[in-house]
């Protein structure tokens, strides 16, 4: 109730909280009441590790945990939120297994109920991409990852061909695309050197390297190496890229390192795609610095710093 900012619904249902969540912003003061209930959750599941086997059965378990990481108003709740329930998960010992739970429970709201909270799902992706980390390096339990990666590679299609589609018009929400991409890098960590290469650059494969250079971040590149090559004319409006803010960028880049990570094939062809888009055979090399500040070049002897006078 008061990560609904409403306290009189303490003895209320389960369903007359949920909707007050979506409906109602939390001020300062049920935020912090909030994070400190949390705490003492967290603390008393450590305590007491046969309740979270009991709350893991419970389906009013499920909707508090997306109505909190999801659906609330309050970002640092739902980072509180966040930060709790991984170390519920990955540090009270218990007979059955929570992160499992948990990490199906996320990837199970992921087509659902995500894309119509897009503004405030940064901290769900987050925990997921923070739950498989942790699956990767402790290897406590197997995990489907590769459907899972499957997934993640045909909503990057799909994203790829309604932009096309919409002649450069966003069409998918920026913390959505940000989120796919860092969980899609977290899947690739699980996976093979065969299976990177042939995601990234083998013939008939997903060819990501190139459509994540030539689409999502560097498109103008590309149209201005075709004209180059007189294979194209230059347009006539702006040419957007799909990931257009510094955050989409980041998780792009990213994911294309993981991409050419231990992958040979995958680094040779994200080389010859620099070569191709930003460089020239017929360009004489470069002999001064593109930019020089409107000063006289300096002497190749000359003194450094400052000179009495």
């Amino acid at each position: 109730s008061a990560a609904a900012g409403a306290a009189h619904l303490a003895k209320a249902s389960v369903d007359e909280i949920h909707g007050a969540v979506e409906s109602k912003p939390v001020d300062a003061e049920s935020t912090s009441l909030c994070k400190e209930s949390l705490e003492v959750l967290s603390a008393l599941l450590a305590l007491q590790p046969d309740l979270q086997e009991s709350l893991i059965k419970e389906r009013d378990w499920k909707t508090f945990i997306i109505d909190l990481l999801l659906m609330s108003r309050s970002r640092p709740l739902r980072l509180t939120v966040c930060d709790q329930l991984f170390l519920v998960v990955t540090r009270c010992p218990t007979t059955s297994n929570p992160c499992r739970f948990l990490l199906t429970l996320l990837f199970t709201n992921l087509s659902t109920i995500v894309p119509e909270n897009p503004k405030s799902s940064s901290e769900y992706f987050t925990l997921a991409c923070k739950l498989l980390s942790n699956v990767r390096t402790s290897k406590a339990f197997s995990f489907d990852v590769n459907h899972k990666l499957k997934l993640e590679v045909e909503w990057l299609k799909k994203v790829k061909s309604d932009f096309q589609s919409s002649r450069g018009g966003n069409t998918v929400e920026d913390a959505l695309l940000e989120g796919h991409l860092r969980i899609a890098k977290e899947l690739l960590q699980f996976q093979s050197v065969d299976v990177k290469r042939q995601l990234g650059s083998a013939d008939g494969g997903e060819n990501l390297v190139q459509e994540l250079v030539e689409e999502f971040l560097c498109p103008a590149s590309k149209q201005l190496s075709l004209y180059k090559k007189r294979t194209a004319h230059l347009p006539s409006e702006s040419v957007q890229a799909i990931c257009s803010s510094h955050l989409t960028q980041q998780a792009a880049y990213d994911f294309l390192v993981a991409l050419c990570y231990d992958s040979v094939p995958n680094m040779e062809r994200l080389c010859l795609l620099q070569n191709e888009l930003f460089y020239s055979e017929h360009e004489l090399p470069l002999m001064e610095w593109e930019y020089m500040p409107a000063i006289g070049a300096r002497p190749s002897q000359g003194s450094v710093g400052l000179k009495n006078a």
